[in-house]
């Protein structure tokens, strides 16, 4: 194996996505009443690019849901797949609803798709851990929580080589940290 990028290992096609939640207790019972139009996104390589807001963060988590368990194109080939599991897409636009019950999650049309996650796959786990607890999602997208989104030749190694990646880790008492990676 040959190693280019001094501390990182070498991969044709990559994106690193990390996901960090901040716990905070006093969301338990709170409820998002804003409007919010959610249309997904493109979440591809790129530079380090954080997404902040309840409204990106919801169109991150709309673009994984459709990427995992409905019709939606999700690699960069725009391979279009059939609702692979229609239970579970319902339950997640449950979950989004019970914390912003004003949400429009618009359809996502997978002819000539642009809106998807690089390997989206490795949100699975996340995926899990959200559907066990979720008070998770409401943390992710109610709290000062954020996702970095980047291609690996940008991502900052140093921050997140230390953690494992494709599940969850409390990197504190207060901070929840999922860092997807291919």
């Amino acid at each position: 194996m040959i190693n280019i990028r001094n501390g990182a290992f070498e991969t044709n096609s990559s994106s690193v996505h990390s996901l960090v939640i901040r716990k905070d207790s006093w969301f338990d019972n709170d409820i998002d009443d804003k409007y919010y139009t959610v249309k997904g996104g493109y979440y591809g390589r790129c530079p380090q690019i954080p997404l902040e807001s309840t409204q990106e963060k919801l169109d991150y988590i709309w673009t994984m849901v459709n990427g995992l368990f409905g019709q939606h194109c999700i690699d960069w080939k725009n391979k279009i797949y059939e609702y692979v599991d229609i239970t579970r897409f319902e339950k997640w636009k449950q979950m989004i609803f019970e914390i912003c019950p004003h949400a429009e999650l618009e359809e996502i049309d997978p002819e000539g798709c642009d809106v998807w996650i690089d390997h989206v796959y490795e949100l699975e786990a996340f995926a899990d851990a959200v559907e066990s607890d979720p008070r998770i999602l409401r943390y992710f997208l109610l709290s000062y929580s954020w996702i970095d989104i980047s291609g690996d030749e940008y991502a900052n190694w140093a921050d997140i080589l230390p953690y494992p990646w494709g599940e969850i880790v409390e990197i504190n008492n207060h901070t929840l940290l999922y860092v997807k990676g291919n």
